[in-house]
């Protein structure tokens, strides 16, 4: 089975995200991307949550998407260089809050 896109319930999961660590996309650098590329929000539930992050990537040409939804941080990422699709990849950061991930969590 091939994954196509984010999915509710089948994203990987990071239960001991810190402020520290790092997400590596090797497709997407953050030397590649300003830093108007990265935006975050925060939504109701993870629908939403996915809905905002394509308007973003495909719209405004964001390439890391980070949303707060309830206690966890939904990060979304255009992966294959094709914004018009949306978000190709998310990862679910549990029990983390927008304050402890930003742009220079990218590399």
């Amino acid at each position: 089975m091939t994954k196509t896109g984010p999915t509710e319930g089948q994203d990987d999961v990071i239960l001991d995200w810190e402020a520290g660590d790092q997400f590596n996309f090797p497709q997407v650098s953050i030397y590649s991307i300003l830093p108007m590329s990265y935006s975050e929000f925060a939504a109701d539930s993870y629908a939403q949550a996915l809905a905002i992050a394509n308007q973003h990537i495909s719209g405004p040409g964001a390439a890391y998407v980070a949303a707060q939804v309830g206690a966890d941080v939904i990060v979304f990422a255009d992966t294959n260089g094709d914004r018009s699709d949306g978000a190709d990849i998310a990862v679910v950061l549990a029990g983390t809050s927008l304050n402890e991930i930003g742009l220079e969590n990218f590399v």
